[in-house]
C-alpha cells in the first residue's frame, strides 16, 4: 500500500493516465445516461452544472441546457435561416447572454466569422466556466464583457449588423426583456438591413402572451419579423427580425 501511494506522488504520468481513463468512462457512459461532471454555485444562476450528454461537455442549470447542447442547435438554427454567408459579410455581432460560448464558436469555426464579437454575460461564474472548460479567452476576435445585458444595450452607441439575445434564468425569461427600454435599445443598436435573433422559451401562457407582444412590438415599426416556434422540442421559440429602414 505504502509502494502504491508513493508511486501515486511521485509519478504524475501515473495520475494524469488514471484522470484521463475516468474521463473517458464519462464520456462512455454520457451515451447511455447524462453524467455529471462538475457542479458551480453561483449568486446568479444558483447552480451551474457540466454535465457528460453524448460524448459532450455540455453546460445546464437545474431544468435547462444553457449551452453545447440543444440550446446550441436552437441558435444555429437560427443563423442557419439569416445565411451563413450573409453572416461571414458582417463588420460585428454582439450577443447579450453569451453563456458558455457556444454560439461565438459556431460563428466562428463553423461560419467562419472572423469579424469583432462582443459577447455581454451578467455572471461571473459563468464566464470562468466558459473559459477554464471551454478556452472561450483563446477566441481573438471574442471581447467577453461582465456586465447586465439591459445596462450594455441602453449605453450602447455602436451600431452593430447582428444581435443575438439569449437570457434567461433557468426556465424564465427575466422581466427586463419586455421592457421598452430593453427594446428601443436593440432597435437604435441595429444597423440598417441589420439582425436580430431572439431567442425565447414559451412554457405558459404568460410567456406566449409576451412573446407575442415582443414581436408585435417590432412589426408596428416597420421591422420584418419572423418567428419560428418548437425550433427544438415544444417550448423554444425563435424570433428573427430585420430593420430595414
Amino acid at each position: 500500500m505504502t509502494e502504491l501511494l508513493n508511486r501515486i506522488v511521485s509519478d504524475k504520468s501515473y495520475i494524469y493516465n488514471k484522470i484521463g481513463s475516468i474521463l473517458k468512462a464519462k464520456k462512455l457512459l454520457s451515451y447511455i445516461i447524462p453524467i455529471r461532471h462538475k457542479v458551480f454555485k453561483s449568486d446568479v444562476s444558483e447552480r451551474i452544472e457540466l454535465n457528460w450528454v453524448n460524448g459532450k461537455l455540455v453546460i445546464d442549470t437545474k431544468r435547462a441546457n444553457y449551452s453545447y447542447g440543444n440550446l446550441q442547435k436552437i441558435l444555429r438554427k437560427g443563423l442557419q435561416i439569416i445565411g451563413f454567408e450573409q453572416i461571414k459579410s458582417m463588420k460585428n455581432i454582439l450577443i447579450l447572454g453569451l453563456g458558455g460560448g457556444s454560439v461565438a464558436k459556431t460563428l466562428v469555426n463553423e461560419i467562419g466569422f472572423d469579424g469583432e464579437i462582443i459577447g455581454v454575460e451578467y455572471d461571473p461564474v459563468m464566464i470562468g466556466v466558459s473559459k477554464m472548460f471551454f478556452e472561450l479567452d483563446k477566441i481573438s476576435s471574442l471581447k467577453i464583457q461582465q456586465a447586465d445585458a439591459l445596462s450594455y444595450i441602453k449605453n450602447n452607441s455602436q451600431p452593430t449588423d447582428l444581435i443575438i439575445v439569449d437570457i434567461f434564468q433557468d426556465i424564465y425569461m427575466p422581466d427586463f426583456l419586455f421592457t421598452t427600454d430593453f427594446i428601443n435599445g436593440l432597435k437604435n443598436a441595429m444597423n440598417r438591413n441589420g439582425y436580430l435573433l431572439f431567442n425565447t422559451i414559451v412554457i405558459s401562457k404568460e410567456s406566449g402572451e409576451k412573446v407575442d407582444l415582443l414581436e408585435k412590438a417590432f412589426t408596428q415599426n416597420g421591422f420584418n419579423t419572423q418567428r419560428f416556434n418548437q425550433v427544438i422540442g415544444d417550448h423554444n421559440s425563435l424570433l428573427i427580425i430585420q430593420k430595414t429602414h
